[in-house]
């Protein structure tokens, strides 16, 4: 492959982390609920949750679980998820444990 092609092909197609900022979004993301990746790049996506004694977060991208993460400990334990979303899918994370609480929702969008 030329330097033109490369060069073409880095310009011309969607790929993680080009034009993309970090951003803080716990204010307005939910746990159980599915959102869509529309900025026609893909996006990575990080979620923490703490829950009593145990934490676990099931990631689904399409409907189709994708990863989790998940803990338990005598007191309070923290789940973690990280995953990259292809352009027009749909994402969600299901929360389990004791009364799970979102600490942090953030993407690369």
């Amino acid at each position: 492959m030329t330097q033109a092609a490369v060069t073409n092909a880095i310009q011309t197609y969607p790929s993680l982390g080009k034009g993309q900022k970090i951003q803080d979004l716990r204010a307005s993301r939910s746990a159980e609920v599915t959102y869509t990746s529309s900025t026609g790049f893909p996006i990575a996506v990080y979620v923490r949750i703490s829950g009593g004694y145990s934490a676990v977060l099931y990631t689904h991208i399409n409907g189709i679980e994708f990863g989790d993460g998940g803990s338990t400990a005598s007191n309070t334990s923290i789940a973690m998820a990280f995953f990259i979303v292809p352009n027009g899918a749909t994402y969600l994370v299901e929360a389990t444990g004791v009364s799970p609480a979102l600490q942090s929702w953030t993407e690369l969008r």
